[in-house]
């Protein structure tokens, strides 16, 4: 292959670079720039426009061998690589790394890394290293839903990668095992299908080509059963080049295995681990203030049909963790304690949800104007009886979301609108930066829902880090169920899968789905709660006696990395808010 770019390849290039340096960002001319290559051409890189830049001549001539490939986000920005990415493609002293892993002929690599860490710019990176040193011809997006796939196409296309993510059936079966650009990013749903299954299965059989498996926990199979999704997956790839699997949360709550992840004497662990607390530690992420409410609730459940009063309970959460006379936990208890607390007839929601309204209203005030929240509900009924609770108290009707591929998200994510009411979605792949608070009113009580959900509010606002609104804590108000509260302690946790003898539903809620039971609330209320911060639990009363001390737990040395995407101007003011904030004695938690 010829070194030198061509002439059409140069102004690709540059319009690409909108005439800027993709290094220093000066601007350049189609006479002057140097089109370079990303992955060096001495070390196999090819003369390719996926594997150029445009730079000027004093970035080119500085450059060197550097492997790892640059990319741009959604809107066209170069990004640096952090330094989790760099050693997660170049390896580290325990961790081969993925591009040795690909050069050695190693067929997969499992990353855990945490939601907001930046694992879809790493699979940019791998798939340009790939196509540009020639060790693949083709690469293969799958992940869940629709909205992930189409994030994952533009990233592919922004970096000059073209993909497709229209494959149909009908497509599948007419093409007869050929790709006509560089790739395809499609859903696990659409693999379920014989034909596209078997078109996989030959594309990874034609061309060299490479896999990248988005939220891999979304599979599950073990000695040929497990969710038809895995089963199908794990055939149609295994004649893949190479599989890269990413996860924020690679365990699941049944006893399926997820397939690419090394299980050993039943504990399942991922080839590279990036933390929460690791991107917390980075200022990648946002710190995390868990507030949950104390309270107590009378009801009675009867059945649907007759109205007969079946049982009649008064619970209160801060007896815990109930047991039964055997001494196992009572999850009936706690869940029954949950469900009718959360009921659209109690109080107590509702106390919750004042506190979270509160806490928004002062964010949107003080430090971020267009900072959002979100409210995970049980379901569609008990999500109205929400909507029409937070537009009674703000003057507002919030978004309410039944489908992740409603348009109403990309509706709220773009707006100023301060609240959404989510029924089991926006999850994984929905990124909606400017989320602050969440308030968790839904009777799911497995830990991955938990993370998965704190996880929306956890990404860093860049677009509106101003002046007056640097510091970007984000706050989760819940029940004091201990569930809960065993999840927030362990948030900043890496968290292993791990073989279970038996499948486990952990849908909460306590009755199944064959019980026709109602829930009668004759009372309930609410009393202050605690505080979870990092690894540490303060009480009602600690929170009022040492909320100096609580707020001093968020370290200026981690915010400042936060401000550091600030220009000079706004870092002066940024210093002068975080003494404006110490002043203020508790008004943060």
């Amino acid at each position: 292959m010829r070194r030198n770019f061509s002439k059409a390849q140069r102004e690709a290039l540059i319009a690409l670079a909108n005439y800027q340096c993709e290094k220093c960002g000066i601007p350049i001319t189609i006479n002057n720039f140097h089109a370079d290559h990303v992955i060096p051409y001495s070390l196999g890189g090819q003369t390719v426009i996926y594997n150029g830049q445009a730079l000027c001549s004093k970035c080119n001539l500085n450059k060197g061998n550097d492997m790892l490939p640059k990319v741009k986000d959604k809107t066209g920005k170069n990004l640096e690589p952090r330094k989790w990415q760099r050693e997660a493609f170049s390896g580290t002293d325990s961790f081969k790394g993925i591009a040795k892993s690909i050069a050695d002929g190693d067929k997969s690599i499992l990353l855990n890394v945490c939601p907001g860490g930046g694992k879809t710019n790493l699979g940019v990176m791998v798939a340009k290293h790939a196509l540009g040193t020639d060790q693949v011809d083709k690469v293969l997006i799958v992940s869940p839903r629709g909205k992930i796939r189409d994030q994952w196409q533009i990233g592919m296309t922004v970096n000059a990668i073209v993909t497709e993510n229209n494959l149909s059936q009908k497509m599948a079966i007419q093409r007869i095992n050929t790709i006509p650009n560089k790739g395809l990013s499609m859903t696990y749903q659409l693999v379920n299908y014989d034909s596209i299954s078997e078109y996989v299965s030959g594309i990874c059989a034609r061309y060299r080509t490479l896999v990248i498996l988005d939220e891999i926990h979304w599979t599950g199979e073990s000695n040929g059963f497990g969710n038809s999704w895995g089963r199908k997956l794990v055939t149609a790839t295994e004649r893949a080049k190479f599989c890269l699997a990413l996860s924020g949360t690679p365990f699941r709550e049944d006893h399926y295995r997820i397939p690419f992840l090394t299980y050993v004497d039943g504990q399942g662990a991922a080839d590279y681990n990036y933390s929460y607390e690791q991107a917390l530690s980075d200022g990648v992420v946002t710190p995390i203030y868990f507030r949950d409410r104390d309270g107590r609730v009378l009801f009675r459940k009867s059945d649907a049909e007759t109205g007969e009063i079946l049982e009649e309970h008064e619970l209160d959460f801060e007896d815990g963790v109930y047991y039964t006379a055997t001494g196992e936990v009572d999850e009936d208890r706690m869940n029954m304690r949950l469900n009718a607390a959360l009921h659209p007839t109690s109080e107590y929601w509702r106390d919750i949800m004042d506190d979270a309204i509160a806490r928004l209203d002062w964010l949107r005030e003080h430090k971020h104007p267009k900072a959002g929240g979100i409210v995970f509900a049980v379901d569609q009924n008990h999500a109205r009886s929400i909507a029409s609770y937070i537009a009674q108290k703000t003057g507002k009707n919030p978004h309410v979301i039944i489908s992740d591929e409603s348009s109403d998200i990309d509706a709220f994510a773009s707006s100023n609108e301060p609240w959404v009411v989510s029924v089991k979605m926006i999850s994984e792949g929905v990124d909606i930066e400017r989320l602050r608070v969440g308030a968790m009113l839904t009777n799911i009580t497995t830990r991955k829902n938990f993370m998965q959900s704190v996880a929306r509010c956890i990404r860093l606002d860049y677009e509106n880090m101003g002046a007056d609104n640097w510091s970007q804590e984000a706050y989760i108000f819940m029940p004091q169920d201990p569930r809960f509260l065993e999840y927030a302690l362990k948030f900043k946790e890496a968290i292993a899968d791990e073989d279970r003898p038996d499948p486990k539903t952990g849908t909460g809620g306590g009755d199944g789905p064959q019980t026709k039971r109602e829930y009668i609330v004759d009372s309930s209320s609410s009393d202050d709660g605690g505080l979870v911060f990092g690894e540490e639990y303060w009480t009602a009363d600690e929170i009022r006696s040492q909320a100096e001390e609580i707020q001093r737990r968020v370290d200026p040395e981690l915010l400042e990395k936060i401000g550091a995407a600030l220009t000079e101007e706004q870092r002066h003011a940024f210093a002068n808010q975080l003494m404006r904030d110490q002043r203020m004695r508790g008004d943060i938690v």
